[in-house]
């Protein structure tokens, strides 16, 4: 093998001191030479290409200067294009400019229009009030004006009359009364009152004179008082007497300013403070009355209910009409009733003849009022000998019994209802009955035992 690597070195015309090493390493130097080479080549023709394109910018840059006009300071291509960028950056600031020019004058166009619009109408309103004054559009405007200025100093002069003759009858008369005087009277009349008046004048300047002359003479007293001794005494006096009328009025204000703050805690009670049971009885009242009367309350310092109605009226109740005071009435034992229901203390309602004196609005208010309450675990029995009502109850739905008539002879035996509610029976007289209620057990609480009565 060696003897042919030697042969095989001298065909080669290679050294023969060249070992099998050296050439694997001659072969890497080779190949390596050959890559360098390849890419020398290769960026050899990337600057060629750079250079081009170079070539071909510098060009299109020389292009845009001859077509833009711009003189570049040197032929450097940088500064060259720094012009261009220069250039490019006052364009776009000038088509800004002149796109906002652009909207300015639309916006402007708009304007104008809207302007020449409104005053197209202006003209059209100014010759369409020109024609209802019956004024001739062609006169001139300043006659209009001047027209118009002498008009309102007329009616300032008017006005200024005006004042001067009110200053003149005041507390003597009215304007009402001059004027009937005036129109009443003719002028040979007027001069002759004149006349009499010019007289008047002269007799009051007369006295006015002497007034003067009263009011000298006094000043000399008063200058003849002052020289006395005793005004001093009479000034300490006065002093004294203006100390007490001071002290008195600071007294005053504050009796004055106690009086207000007990005059508004009484407000206060009597708007805020009122009762459970009256806070309870205005709600019933204010269904009862629908929606008339809203609040019942007392007065702090009186043994007396008032009644407000819907416009914070206040009133007495004498001053109430028979109706409203039932209704008062029945409102504040429902109150009652709700309250002792409240501590756990039952007690049925028994009402005779309580819409007796209610007309048909009022009844109907009251019924839906009973049946309402009934429905919130009260016991009531209302007894009438009226049809009306008890057709009334039954147009709402309320359990009505017709009680028997206790002068007819006849057995009344007992029943066990079907619901919780009792049915009561008159042995004096024919009766009806009408029953609302959630208890079991009633008691009579209101009943004048009419002998010819129906509960409803």
């Amino acid at each position: 093998a060696v003897r042919q690597w030697h042969r095989a070195l001298h065909d080669g015309g290679r050294p023969a001191n060249l070992s099998p090493a050296k050439v694997r390493q001659l072969a890497k130097q080779s190949q390596s030479l050959l890559a360098r080479g390849q890419e020398g080549a290769v960026l050899r023709a990337d600057a060629d290409r750079r250079r081009s394109e170079l070539a071909a910018i510098k060009d299109r840059v020389d292009a845009l200067l001859a077509v833009t006009g711009l003189s570049p300071q040197s032929n450097n291509l940088l500064e060259k294009v720094d012009t261009l960028l220069s250039a490019a950056s006052e364009q776009r600031q000038l088509l800004a400019k002149r796109t906002a020019m652009r909207r300015k004058v639309r916006k402007l166009s708009r304007r104008y229009f809207d302007t020449n619009r409104q005053l197209a109408q202006l003209h059209k309103q100014h010759r369409d009030l020109l024609s209802s004054l019956d004024i001739d559009p062609t006169r001139d405007p300043q006659q209009l004006a001047d027209r118009y200025a002498a008009s309102q100093r007329l009616e300032q002069e008017a006005a200024g009359l005006d004042d001067a003759v009110h200053t003149a009858i005041a507390g003597v008369c009215d304007r009402k009364q001059l004027d009937e005087q005036l129109a009443s009277a003719s002028e040979e009349q007027l001069e002759q009152r004149r006349e009499r008046s010019a007289v008047k004048l002269e007799k009051v300047n007369a006295k006015l004179a002497d007034a003067y002359e009263q009011r000298g003479r006094l000043g000399e007293q008063l200058l003849s008082l002052g020289n006395d001794r005793r005004h001093s005494i009479l000034k300490l006096e006065l002093g004294a007497v203006e100390k007490k009328l001071i002290d008195a009025i600071a007294r005053w204000k504050d009796l004055a300013v106690t009086t207000c703050l007990l005059e508004s805690i009484r407000r206060c009670y009597e708007q805020q403070r009122q009762p459970a049971a009256l806070q309870e009885a205005s709600l019933y009242m204010e269904r009862l009355t629908d929606g008339r009367y809203v609040r019942i309350w007392t007065r702090l310092d009186e043994e007396s209910l008032c009644v407000d109605d819907d416009q914070g009226r206040p009133w007495p109740v004498d001053r109430l009409s028979s109706g409203t005071r039932e209704q008062l009435f029945l409102a504040l034992r429902l109150s009652l009733v709700t309250q002792y229901a409240q501590r756990g203390i039952r007690l049925p309602l028994v009402l005779d003849d309580v819409l007796v004196h209610f007309d048909a609005q009022r009844a109907k208010a009251a019924s839906r009022v009973l049946r309402d309450y009934a429905d919130l675990g009260h016991q009531i029995f209302v007894f009438t000998c009226h049809e009306h009502i008890v057709k009334m109850f039954k147009a709402i739905k309320a359990e009505v019994h017709a009680l028997p008539d206790c002068r007819q002879p006849q057995k009344v035996e007992g029943q066990v209802a079907e619901d919780p509610l009792t049915v009561s029976a008159d042995t004096s007289s024919q009766k009806t009955a009408a029953d609302e209620s959630s208890e079991s057990e009633p008691s009579p609480e209101e009943s004048d035992g009419d002998s010819r009565n129906q509960a409803a």
